[in-house]
């Protein structure tokens, strides 16, 4: 059962990727690659640090590399609420990004898979352009494939844009992604994701290759630390 759901998973986006490289004239192939330093203080909060590279024009010209600063709070087991901030180096111009999810985990399940959603709200600021605002609702299919030790992962987002000209969604993203531990504290991830854009002058679509690697730094356990003996002076 879960090979026929990875496989049809595979065939859908292979097909969304070969028809809308016929039909866009601006149509591209990325590469993303990252890695992200997360630590934990306590069983509710934790801190990341996080750095990616992009390529563009078939994975052949710099695009865009960024730097990004989190916190994640999970105040109970089905809900979290993070926030962060992103300073962004494009060729010609630098970027900043300010942003804060919800991600709600259900009760019930989807057949094989656990759904997540996740609820954005994200303002970016650059030089000498109006600050860009989006809304940014996305589902997640979970599977944790035991038999292989690795984490299926199946997305839907899309971008709905906040103007003073008009609010509407200009660009939806399709993603699969299969994470796996390659330690105790780190993991890699492999992604594919299929974005297209909508809604504006001269749309464009992109099939995103990407590869994050995540590592786990020493939690700080606040326990522990409540339970050191006090000093004599």
């Amino acid at each position: 059962m879960i090979r026929q759901a990875l496989t049809i998973c595979w065939i859908v986006l292979l097909g969304i990727c070969c028809s809308h490289s016929m039909l866009y004239a601006q149509y591209d192939t990325e590469l993303w690659k990252g890695v992200e330093f997360e630590k934990s203080w306590g069983n509710d909060l934790s801190f990341s640090i996080e750095e990616q590279i992009r390529l563009n024009n078939n994975l052949s010209q710099f695009k865009s590399t960024f730097i990004q600063v989190g916190v994640k709070y999970t105040p109970v087991r089905y809900i979290r609420v993070s926030g962060g901030y992103r300073y962004t180096l494009r060729q010609t111009k630098t970027g900043q990004r300010l942003f804060v999810d919800l991600g709600i985990k259900p009760f019930r399940r989807i057949s094989i898979f656990e759904p997540v959603f996740r609820f954005r709200y994200q303002e970016d600021y650059s030089v000498g352009d109006l600050a860009e605002r989006y809304f940014r609702p996305k589902l997640s299919l979970k599977k944790d494939i035991k038999a292989l030790k690795l984490d299926l992962s199946v997305g839907g987002e899309l971008f709905y844009h906040l103007s003073n000209e008009g609010n509407e969604f200009d660009r939806y993203r399709l993603s699969i992604a299969l994470s796996g531990s390659l330690n105790k504290r780190s993991s890699i991830t492999l992604a594919y994701i299929f974005q297209e854009e909508f809604n504006i002058r001269a749309p464009g679509a992109a099939s995103v290759f990407s590869v994050s690697f995540a590592i786990e730094l020493e939690k700080y356990q606040l326990e522990d630390r409540r339970r050191l003996p006090k000093v004599k002076r």
